[in-house]
């Protein structure tokens, strides 16, 4: 895991019409060959983040990072600090998923059907109140959302297909 970092965002839901804005921040998941961090909706910890991101050299692993996690971080990026968000290489499995199945598909259900295992149940509704009351809660739900993107990863590294209702798929990896 030298090579790759896996991030994931968990946000209180907001209106899609007012993309990213209406969608707050509550925290960063980051997975790298170190463990795991955290880091919070605070101008510190977005510039913590940034820091790592501006020498990390490998590539930056999401699911649905294209469309969602990295908007949402260029906004608080932009808004805290007037920054851009320096990622050196972003793979979003999910988007390059879409691009050879022609429709999107969760995270749950490929890790359903290629692992065999899936995301923790969860209302997104109730994150506010889950971080406001157990923030641990919420970091546990992202931490197993950031292994199961980074075994999918591992897999597609290898050569080795991804299971969707559509089929099974197989994904380049980065550099290809």
């Amino acid at each position: 895991m030298d090579d790759f970092c896996v991030l994931d965002i968990e946000t209180v839901v907001g209106k899609w019409r007012y993309f990213p804005r209406s969608f707050n921040l509550l925290m960063v998941g980051l997975k790298t060959a170190d463990g795991y961090d955290c880091f919070r909706s605070e101008k510190e910890e977005i510039e913590r983040l940034i820091a790592f991101l501006e020498g990390y050299r490998g590539v930056v692993v999401t699911y649905n990072g294209t469309r969602f996690d990295l908007p949402v971080l260029e906004w608080y990026a932009d808004g805290f600090l007037g920054r851009t968000l320096p990622v050196f290489e972003h793979y979003d499995i999910m988007a390059r998923m879409t691009k050879k199945v022609k429709k999107l598909i969760g995270l749950d259900t490929v890790a359903q059907l290629t692992l065999g295992k899936g995301k923790v149940p969860w209302d997104v509704g109730r994150n506010a109140v889950i971080w406001e009351e157990n923030p641990e809660e919420l970091i546990a739900y992202n931490r197993t959302d950031l292994d199961i993107t980074a075994e999918l990863y591992g897999r597609i590294l290898h050569g080795e297909p991804l299971r969707t209702e559509a089929g099974t798929v197989f994904l380049a990896p980065p550099f290809a």
